[in-house]
């Protein structure tokens, strides 16, 4: 390619040549004298934008007499080069093109700079053109959490990442985190670079759904185009933290059982599965002189075995200790408390009495385990409750009095049965909750192959779970369509659920519109969930002209001496239920709802610009206001006391006085 611009412009120079010989020896012409051809001129030189950034590709071209001259690539922001074997941009013209003007565009675009037409000359020119306008709003790259994420942590600070730097745009404040009942949690909001941080004010709740919307503008970037779209994400926070200590569910043998193998080895369930903890060393087993038997110990998933180093003497009792922080769930959390639970071996073979009188080598069968487990708690209060022995064993002479007491001894009706080596024993009816019940066997109650039964009466305990009490459901969502996005839309969202405000049968809020008196006067009787009062205690002249819907909650409001009318020259009053509510009405009435409702109220000095301007009957009342933070002024420093109230406004101001009453 090079080689062929250099025979291409030594070609040019040789006809330019010949054509000026030709001249030179005065060639006429008949129909007049053409111009003569010259040298052509090249260019080389760099190509950057207007902020020095260079322009990396593309294509140079030269323009002269509006003709395409020449077009040459741009290699890594430059377009040619000086040296002598060096493409160049190639302008060639006549004798009347000297000093005509040469310009440039790049990629399309016309440079800054131009040349005047100079035959034969190699010239550098640095060219510049304007940097593209950016016309891309911005876009979200990522998100911490991600959407569908799961186990997000209850203090998480959210990041939304765009693809460039970010200004707060016009719908800033329209950023938003809500639960799955759509309720808005109060956060604190920044921006860094490229980074959007969303940092809720107070943990969120565990195992709840969340939802982010970042809503059309509410973000733009240093060119100020704004997000084009609203963008929202969700994630589901983790589960409440786990600080449940496991609990004994199971031990084999079970507590006070007899006739244990003396090669028995010992098993302990947990409610959970543990690990060992910081007393696990302590365990113990000890006969009835507490002198210790070797053990040996381990754990698999819930299940603790204490394996005894040698057989354990015959018709001894022994008891297992597991102290407190023995063992430990997986989440950290020790057992609470000792456990302990005792247990008696056979009786010696061939010799006279032993276990229970049955002498000769009697073998009775015993309890194993009980589900419940002795002094077992949180036990559902329809649990069918089994009992497993040591062998299997039928209905013995005793078997109808198999009993469940309650903690005053009144037996509960059930129903019990034998499958195999199990006892089922099922209440009737539903247990009592948070109650202690205790289960009798008698030893007679079962009886092995051979006839035998228990060596003594087995008895153990259990308490039922305490009854649930399910959190009041939350309330609906109230939306409105022409809320989206509107400053107030939390405030109102929030009010509308709990019965507040309401909205227009249209299903819109209005939430420019200004509030009139009647609404003013129900939006507070609803707020202080004032009793509708009668229409009897409604003495203005206009009461006809009162809205039927608001007549019961301005005579409340009219009661409780919240709001009043305008006198008359009559001596009459009238409450002219449409008119507009004025920011220093709306102020009087919170300050009579706060010295009501907290005692006297010492006023804020007012150090509005326009606090001359304020109606003196009102003073006051916006100064207690204003000391509760209940009103504020505008940002030029203006209160403007006789602006009408909008019903996003009301709503404001009478969540801020909620909030200030419930701390009182």
């Amino acid at each position: 390619m090079r080689r062929q611009r250099h025979a291409r412009l030594l070609s040019i120079l040789v006809a330019a040549a010949l054509l000026l010989a030709v001249v030179g020896g005065g060639l006429a012409l008949a129909q007049g004298t053409l111009p003569a051809p010259v040298l052509p001129q090249s260019f080389w030189g760099s190509v950057k934008d207007t902020s020095g950034n260079p322009i990396i590709s593309g294509t140079v071209e030269a323009w002269m007499n509006g003709i395409k001259q020449d077009s040459i690539a741009i290699v890594n922001g430059q377009y040619g080069g000086p040296g002598g074997f060096d493409e160049r941009l190639i302008v060639q013209g006549t004798s009347e093109d000297v000093g005509k003007t040469i310009e440039f565009y790049v990629n399309g675009v016309k440079a800054n700079e131009t040349a005047k037409y100079t035959p034969g000359e190699k010239t550098m020119v640095n060219l510049t053109v304007a940097a593209p306008s950016d016309t891309t709003p911005p876009a979200v790259e990522s998100t911490d959490p991600t959407n569908g994420a799961a186990n997000v942590a209850v203090d998480k600070a959210i990041t939304v990442t765009f693809g460039e730097d970010v200004l707060a745009g016009g719908a800033y404040d329209g950023i938003s985190l809500k639960d799955a009942a759509g309720g808005a949690v109060a956060v604190t909001k920044s921006i860094t670079g490229k980074v959007l941080t969303i940092k809720p004010n107070v943990n969120l709740a565990s195992s709840t759904k969340y939802t982010v919307t970042i809503p059309a503008g509410a973000v733009k970037d240093l060119a100020g185009n704004a997000l084009a779209q609203d963008y929202t994400f969700s994630f589901t926070t983790q589960g409440a933290p786990d600080t449940t200590p496991p609990a004994v569910a199971i031990t084999d043998p079970a507590n006070n059982a007899t006739s244990v193998p003396v090669n028995k080895i010992i098993s302990v369930t947990f409610s959970e599965d543990v690990q060992q903890g910081t007393a696990y060393d302590a365990i113990s087993l000890k006969d009835a002189n507490s002198a210790a038997v070797v053990v040996t110990k381990s754990i698999a998933g819930k299940v603790l075995t204490i394996k005894p180093n040698a057989s354990l003497a015959y018709n001894t009792k022994y008891t297992v200790t597991i102290p407190a922080g023995a063992v430990k769930d997986l989440a950290g959390n020790a057992l609470a408390a000792d456990y302990t639970f005792s247990f008696t071996t056979q009786a010696a073979s061939g010799g006279g009495g032993g276990g229970g009188g049955g002498g000769g080598g009697v073998v009775r069968p015993y309890v194993s385990t009980t589900d419940p487990a002795d002094k077992a708690t949180g036990v559902p209060v329809d649990k069918e409750i089994k009992v497993v022995f040591s062998e299997s064993v039928s209905a013995g002479d005793s078997f109808t009095g198999i009993t469940l007491k309650d903690a005053s001894g009144k037996a509960v009706e059930v129903s019990a049965r034998i499958e195999g080596s199990a006892l089922y024993i099922k209440p009737k009816e539903a247990l009592a909750y948070g109650a202690a019940y205790t289960v009798v066997i008698p030893a007679r109650a079962v009886k092995d192959s051979d006839g035998y039964g228990l060596s003594a009466d087995y008895t153990f305990s259990f308490t039922t779970a305490a009854k649930e009490v399910q959190p009041p459901p939350p309330p609906p969502v109230v939306t409105f369509k022409d809320m989206q996005g509107h400053w107030a839309e939390a405030t109102v969202v929030k009010l509308a659920g709990m019965g507040v405000i309401s909205g227009y049968p249209d299903g819109t809020f209005g939430p420019e519109r200004q509030v009139t008196r009647a609404e003013i006067a129900a939006i507070l009787a609803r707020a202080l969930k004032l009793t509708p009062g009668s229409e009897q205690d409604l003495k203005f002249k206009d009461n006809t002209k009162i809205p039927a819907w608001a007549r019961g909650v301005v005579a409340a409001a009219v009661k409780e001496g919240i709001i009043k009318g305008y006198p008359q020259p009559d001596g009459t009053a009238t409450f002219e239920a449409n008119r507009s509510v004025s920011r220093a009405e709306l102020a009087v009435l919170v300050a009579r709802i706060l010295e009501k409702e907290l005692g006297t109220v010492a006023p804020a000095e007012l150090k509005f610009t326009d606090a001359a301007r304020i109606p003196a009957w009102a003073r006051s009342g916006i100064g207690v206001a204003v000391a509760k933070g209940i009103v504020t002024g505008y940002p030029d420093g203006t209160f403007r006391a006789e602006r009408p109230v909008t019903r996003a406004e009301a709503a404001t101001v009478v969540l801020r006085l909620l909030d200030a009453l419930g701390g009182k």
